[in-house]
């Protein structure tokens, strides 16, 4: 093959196993070849162990890339157009508005009252500036584990 690296042919040799047995076998058109794939998915995913979503989604990245390869190599007359499965979406969960008005109304007392103020506007900032869904979705990012003045977990 032209124009393909020793880790594309690698990447295809992985993800064609998934679908050995759609590739194995020789289709009349492109139609037939598509609902073999559509039925081997299925298949997949009904599978004893099941495959998800993204992991097919992962293995018809390839054969997707590999039949755009080949179309323009002109060895399909015409190009074979594959659907993605749907994954799910993954959604993150954000204050209450009841969490967001007790951060709100809180105020610091007490003899460290520089330190709770400072960690209160910190609270305030990442609600204002909406830095909470960032630090959700990544709490790595947060120094130290998370806030040193008070009880806050990342």
């Amino acid at each position: 093959m032209k124009g393909v690296s020793p880790k594309t042919l690698e990447w295809y040799k992985y993800a064609f196993k998934a679908f050995a047995p759609v590739l194995a076998v020789p289709h009349q058109s492109s139609t037939a070849f598509k609902g073999a794939v559509i039925r081997h998915t299925e298949a997949l995913q009904t599978a004893v162990r099941g495959n998800k979503p993204v992991s097919i989604n992962t293995y018809l990245r390839c054969l997707k890339t590999f039949l755009l390869w080949a179309h323009t190599e002109e060895i399909p007359k015409d190009a074979i157009k594959l659907s993605w499965l749907k994954e799910e979406q993954k959604i993150l969960a954000t204050l209450t508005q009841t969490q967001i008005n007790t951060l709100l109304q809180w105020r610091p007392q007490g003899i460290r009252k520089t330190n709770l103020v400072r960690a209160h506007l910190g609270a305030l900032t990442i609600l204002d500036t909406g830095l909470n869904r960032l630090l959700q979705s990544n709490p790595s990012q947060v120094p130290n584990g998370g806030c040193r003045h008070c009880d806050a977990e990342p």
